[in-house]
């Protein structure tokens, strides 16, 4: 048996996963301020706010639309951040929705 899981099964996913970061992060906003060594982030709102500009850049990307320079991407606060994951899970759900959409193309990834 082979394990498989939908693109739209991982987009779920991925966006109850967001919600409750975000949820949680909100509860407990001296959280973000905590140290973080991971990718060099200096502390837990950078990480976050990696992650979820992967996620925007990626749906810029995989959508065909210029991604957007890092530094032009929000710092905080939370909400601005999690608005990066909500605006690229709505690419990733117009790309899911297009029958047009070209599942075969090959991306070259070097941009």
């Amino acid at each position: 048996m082979t394990a498989a899981i939908t693109l739209q099964e991982l987009l779920t996913w991925s966006q109850e996963a967001a919600k409750f970061w975000n949820a949680h992060f909100e509860a407990n906003p001296a959280l973000l301020e905590l140290p973080c060594s991971i990718n060099d982030s200096g502390n837990v709102q950078e990480l976050v706010r990696h992650i979820w500009m992967a996620d925007f850049r990626w749906a810029q990307f995989v959508s065909g639309q210029p991604m957007t320079p890092r530094p032009e991407l929000p710092t905080g606060p939370l909400s601005a951040l999690f608005q990066m994951h909500e605006d690229a899970a709505k690419m990733f759900q117009s790309l899911l929705d297009d029958p047009a959409t070209n599942w075969n193309e090959t991306f070259n990834l070097a941009y």
